[in-house]
């Protein structure tokens, strides 16, 4: 029978990091439920439970402070001892400040820093040494896993959340790397991009974010969740368990590996658009990829970057010189400025202004 796999998951008294627990408990893992010391309370109540409805002995509690190399390597420690060889390490635990830039402190900055950056660093390195000590997973089970907890501004950030945005593209980063070079030991790093969850730090940049624009505590999310997701909601925390733990974590994933893996059906893009028109910042429009169908040169306009940004115009130098006009299904686009529809003008890439 093959050997039962543990999991830490940090972070994970409550909101994102409990479901997902919760979700490895549910699928047979032993776990390992982590947070800092303020929050012991939930973790006693987390584990009560997980051990009523799982079995005694499926999840033991430890706080640790994951900034601090010393008390991740000793919750590890303790895991191995209480659940067995280590299997999975998921860095969930992360802060955010919802202000201005100009109104972040060089505290603010380090603390951000340390906890979404170093405590990721902290529990992926001290993972990874103590996967390697145990040598390769006993047969008939899926490999070493490590999972980082990105967000969708690892990709986009969010005006007023910019040093929180800088801290998660790091982790983007630094997961990438390192799943190069633990490729070799045959363990996979990832990490997951939650969009808006219905968690505390949603609750706080939806105050902050109604103080400036004058709406009341609840409706900004509402009206982010039903203008920019497919689906009209905000996700909740079992939506994001179910990548985790259902994916990452599970042997769907054996071959994924360096991934940041967006669990959101929101656009970071017209997040963005959004909470920039809040903030104040003006002629925010879309660049866009043109190919001409003459000559099927494509090239991007407005950005450098193949990513939404700000920009004014498209001047006539951007269009290819092999064909003075561009004709899609009847019409014509002459060499400026598309003044088409969107969706017309999504069609060849010209640029647009609504």
């Amino acid at each position: 029978m093959p050997e039962k796999r543990s999991a830490i998951v940090t972070g994970s008294s409550r909101g994102i990091g409990e479901a997902i627990v919760r979700r490895l408990a549910r699928d047979g893992y032993h776990v390992c439920v982590n947070d800092v010391s303020a929050n012991q309370e939930g973790i006693d109540k987390l584990v009560k439970d997980l051990n009523s409805t799982h079995g005694d002995g499926s999840a033991i509690g430890v706080a640790a402070d994951v900034t601090k190399s010393s008390e991740v390597e000793k919750m590890i420690e303790e895991s191995v001892q209480k659940l067995g060889p280590l299997t999975i390490m998921i860095a969930n635990a992360g802060i955010a400040k919802v202000k201005p830039i100009l109104e972040v402190s060089d505290e603010d900055a380090r603390q951000i820093f340390d906890v979404n950056y170093f405590g990721v660093w902290n529990c992926y390195t001290r993972a990874a040494k103590q996967m390697i000590k145990q040598g390769p997973v006993a047969e008939g089970t899926t490999g070493y896993k490590i999972i980082g907890c990105a967000s969708i501004v690892a990709f986009k950030p969010f005006p007023i959340l910019t040093d929180y945005s800088a801290s998660k593209w790091a982790v983007r980063g630094l997961t990438q790397g390192f799943a190069m070079e633990m490729s070799k030991h045959k363990i996979q790093v990832n990490a997951y991009a939650p969009g808006i969850v219905g968690t505390a730090m949603w609750e706080l940049i939806d105050q902050k974010l109604g103080e400036i624009e004058g709406r009341p505590i609840g409706e900004t999310v509402k009206k982010y969740s039903q203008e920019l997701t497919a689906m009209g909601r905000v996700s909740t925390p079992d939506d994001v368990a179910r990548v985790v733990g259902g994916f990452l974590c599970g042997s769907d994933s054996d071959f994924v590996t360096g991934q940041t893996i967006v669990n959101t059906i929101v656009s970071a893009a017209d997040l963005l658009v959004t909470l920039a028109s809040y903030i104040g910042l003006s002629k925010v429009k879309m660049c866009m990829r043109r190919q001409c169908p003459t000559c099927d040169k494509a090239t991007w306009v407005g950005c450098g970057q193949h990513i939404p940004m700000v920009m004014d115009s498209i001047s006539e130098s951007d269009w290819c010189t092999c064909n003075p006009k561009t004709v899609v299904d009847g019409k014509e686009y002459p060499p400026k400025m598309g003044q088409g529809k969107r969706s017309d003008a999504a069609k060849v890439g010209v640029g647009y202004e609504d």
